[in-house]
């Protein structure tokens, strides 16, 4: 959490494409090790409802996401010269709130002795070869495909067609809305063991 906020709050300040790439990549690279180590966490303290856990927190991510769409410009409208540069540095702020929780979580769950015990790697040709393997690499795939055209272009999309700032940044947030019920329902599902079997 804590790169990412820095990554986040940092890279608006930046003019220079290099850098304004290079604190990109180390804001999402936080983000990318969170999206590995939330479900093995939830597993780990929630082991009784992993189900429902695993609900919540997707749904919080989708609350982040809706806040984000719907709030940006407006906090970036209200500062007004460099606006955008504000609107954007809140979010790492935001993420860097969270660092306490991990911290306490940290000291009072301190790592286990099984977490040092030696394991068998397991190679990502080995990986590919099995139906879930393959099916998971779809599945992910199409997953990012759907988020990298919404959230990176709806918003443009809109305001190529006419729109204000003000309800591309609703339209794009609607989306976001719109996807949490299933969402939660997704996530529940997915733990239910009959549903498992592949």
């Amino acid at each position: 959490i804590t790169i990412t906020g820095i990554g986040l709050a940092a890279r608006p300040w930046v003019d220079e494409l290099v850098p304004f790439f290079l604190l990109t990549a180390v804001g999402l690279s936080g983000l990318a090790t969170l999206n590995v180590i939330l479900p093995s966490l939830v597993r780990r303290h929630f082991a009784n409802s992993i189900g429902l856990a695993t609900a919540l927190y997707t749904t919080a991510l989708g609350v982040g996401l809706t806040a984000g769409a719907l709030l940006t410009y407006p906090i970036a409208a209200r500062v007004g010269v460099d606006g955008w540069r504000f609107g954007l540095t809140v979010w790492g702020l935001t993420a860097l709130v969270g660092v306490p929780v991990w911290l306490l979580v940290v000291i009072r769950q301190p790592r286990s002795q099984a977490a040092d015990s030696p394991r068998g790697r397991i190679s990502l040709r080995e990986i590919a070869k099995t139906r879930l393997g393959r099916f998971m690499a779809t599945f992910f795939g199409l997953q990012s495909l759907q988020a990298f055209v919404i959230f990176g272009w709806f918003a443009q999309m809109n305001r190529d067609a006419g729109h204000s700032p003000e309800t591309a940044s609703l339209l794009l947030a609607t989306v976001s809305f719109a996807s949490m019920p299933a969402g939660f329902i997704a996530a529940w599902l997915a733990t239910r063991a009959n549903l498992q079997a592949f």
